[in-house]
């Protein structure tokens, strides 16, 4: 009915972040994009030798401050280019989430792999006869968005989206259904 529709609230961006190969925050990364710059290279992560294309777009010279986030040891590095984008996000946007909105404060996290360092890094361990249960957690799709909800307090509604190249545009048209239909009244 057009009474529904009326009902129906208006929904902003009000903050970005970002940590991409082009460098870590919004300004590097949209630098990087209208100089044209390659943010593509020899991948430094891993021995890319005999794959077809050793090229990629990793986060390059890329630190984390644990202690910044209240935590004793870093995250996987998904984890970690989530909650540094986050950050960013938070004060671009000049938001806090206060204590007594916390339920009212929702996020979604898209991913294709979850934290692949930590993969790897149980595959290494496995591979030697040692594998270990802490590198399967950090691995598991939902680990990041376990850890943004805890360290930013968020205790609203919550989801992991993983569907391919699209996983970024759902993540968006799920928050945006979130705020318009009043489930959250912020969405990272």
């Amino acid at each position: 009915s057009s009474e529904s529709v009326m009902s129906l609230r208006r929904v902003v961006v009000t903050g970005l972040g970002a940590v991409t190969p082009f460098g870590t925050g919004v300004e590097a990364f949209w630098q990087g994009l209208i100089a044209n710059r390659r943010a593509l290279g020899r991948i430094t992560k891993f021995d890319p030798t005999g794959l077809r294309n050793e090229n990629g777009g990793q986060v390059w010279d890329w630190s984390f401050d644990a202690s910044a986030f209240g935590l004793t040891s870093p995250p996987d590095d998904a984890t970690q280019f989530l909650l540094a984008a986050t950050r960013e996000a938070l004060e671009d946007a000049t938001l806090e989430v206060p204590a007594s909105e916390s339920s009212r404060s929702g996020a979604i996290l898209s991913t294709n792999f979850g934290g692949s360092v930590s993969w790897d890094a149980y595959l290494e361990s496995w591979l030697a006869g040692e594998a270990s249960a802490v590198c399967v957690e950090e691995f598991s799709f939902d680990t990041a968005l376990d850890h943004l909800c805890r360290l930013f307090g968020l205790r609203g509604p919550m989801s992991v989206l993983s569907v391919a190249c699209a996983s970024g545009a759902a993540a968006l048209d799920t928050a945006f259904d979130y705020l318009r239909y009043g489930r959250a009244e912020v969405v990272l």
